[in-house]
């Protein structure tokens, strides 16, 4: 596994846990999965970048989220399907550098690792759906 996939995976591990507990900072459960986990020096800068790039734009980017998903709220997404798109449209309308099919990829493998069987489908629909916009 790549080291990117390996810090998206901890960056969907910190959003899970920040979404149960919005009074921690994002940067404060990023450090205690570094600490844990050892994460490498390349993985934890392209996690860092994620969730602050994320925890800067929370708010566009959960609207867009809602815009794109067909009537869905984000209360009444799996929250592992919500914390994966937060992920993807960081990715697609902030981070210039990764090529959007390939975070749209990563998101969909993400998806059918943590998710349920309809998980990736759904990942797919919205963020395909936002990168044609």
């Amino acid at each position: 596994m790549g080291l990117r996939r390996k810090a998206r995976e901890y960056a969907l591990k910190a959003l899970y846990e920040w979404d149960f507990d919005h009074g921690k900072r994002l940067a404060q459960i990023a450090d205690k999965l570094h600490v844990d986990n050892n994460i490498e020096v390349e993985a934890l800068r392209f996690m860092s970048e994620l969730l602050n790039t994320f925890d800067e734009r929370k708010e566009i980017i959960d609207s867009t989220i809602e815009e794109f998903s067909s009537h869905w709220k984000l209360p009444r997404m799996a929250s592992v399907d919500r914390n994966i798109l937060r992920l993807g449209v960081t990715e697609i309308m902030f981070l210039e550098d990764v090529p959007k099919s390939v975070t749209i990829n990563e998101c969909l493998e993400i998806a059918k690792k943590y998710g349920t069987e309809d998980s990736s489908s759904f990942v797919n629909g919205v963020l395909d759906k936002i990168n044609k916009s």
